[in-house]
């Protein structure tokens, strides 16, 4: 039986194909029952995510030889090829034996991800753990942006707290959350994008959240973007614009080897500064740092 459902990740709205057979959504309704979505007459659907087919046989794929991209992560090799038409396989493979777990293909446009292969034997839930990438990219199309970060809500005001992994951005935000009731709306990745009423930036809760297992389907219009820094001693300085990008940059979810969605991500990036605050936190992890912060967030 094939079927399909609806989820409305910030102000995107993605469905899904899939035969219910090999796939069933309540079979992890943590990730994904808040998303839910029943499409209003005229609602507008970004992203087609198809897996109806995802089990055919391995030989019958039609891989380009144009090879793209390739990251290699300890086990796993992430390979992307590109047809003429520029059209993408996007492989997930062992790196033991070459072995292909996952193998999508992706159009031109970024709105329609076919999962046509699927060896993880999870029934999708591997897929939808792994899709959070593909996601990420395709957004950039479509006036989305995704920042390597804690998304968190206190007193209306969203704060984006960003840092390379093992920083203290968790703990960071923790200590926000367990002292000042301040919510966190995701974890690890700050889904934004202009709000289609206000025009101002805002953050969305997206059901991928790395490792933090902290996430909720809310939205917030972001006050402040702050990068942590470890020190023994605890400071704050607003970064001026040019500042802010760069210490930001690194943090961007985006395709270096494609270049018209990393431009879009860098333009919208420009813009997020431009708009929005950016101070540097030289910390260490404990609750004055909180109070150095709240100290600058209450004056916006």
């Amino acid at each position: 039986m094939n079927t399909s459902d609806k989820l409305k990740i910030g102000k995107w709205i993605l469905k899904y194909k899939y035969s219910y057979e090999k796939f069933n959504f309540m079979d992890f309704p943590w990730k994904i029952d808040g998303f839910r979505y029943e499409i209003n007459e005229g609602d507008y659907i970004n992203f087609i995510h198809d897996i109806e087919d995802s089990n055919i046989n391995y030989d019958f794929i039609y891989i380009p030889e144009n090879k793209v991209y390739a990251e290699h992560n300890g086990f796993q090799q992430h390979i992307i090829y590109e047809d003429k038409h520029k059209n993408l396989t996007w492989t997930l493979r062992k790196s033991s034996n070459k072995e292909n777990i996952l193998v999508y293909k992706i159009n031109n446009k970024w709105d329609k991800w076919d999962l046509i292969y699927d060896a993880t034997k999870t029934n999708g839930k591997y897929a939808f753990e792994y899709l959070h990438q593909i996601f990420s990219y395709s957004v950039l199309n479509y006036g989305g942006i995704v920042l390597h970060g804690v998304l968190m809500e206190h007193e209306g005001k969203g704060i984006i707290i960003s840092a390379p992994s093992g920083t203290g951005k968790t703990t960071h935000a923790r200590m926000w959350r367990d002292s000042e009731n301040a919510l966190i709306i995701n974890g690890d990745r700050a889904l934004c994008g202009k709000d289609d009423d206000s025009g101002k930036w805002t953050g969305y809760g997206m059901p991928w959240c790395g490792t933090s297992g902290e996430y909720i389907n809310r939205k917030v219009p972001i006050s402040a973007i702050v990068v942590l820094e470890r020190d023994d001693e605890n400071s704050i300085e607003k970064l001026e614009i040019l500042d802010g990008f760069i210490h930001m940059l690194p943090n961007v979810t985006a395709p270096t080897w494609e270049e018209k969605l990393m431009n879009n991500a860098v333009d919208m990036l420009q813009d997020m500064v431009e708009s929005i605050p950016v101070y540097k936190l030289k910390c260490r992890p404990d609750l004055d740092a909180v109070k150095v912060l709240k100290a600058e967030i209450d004056k916006l």
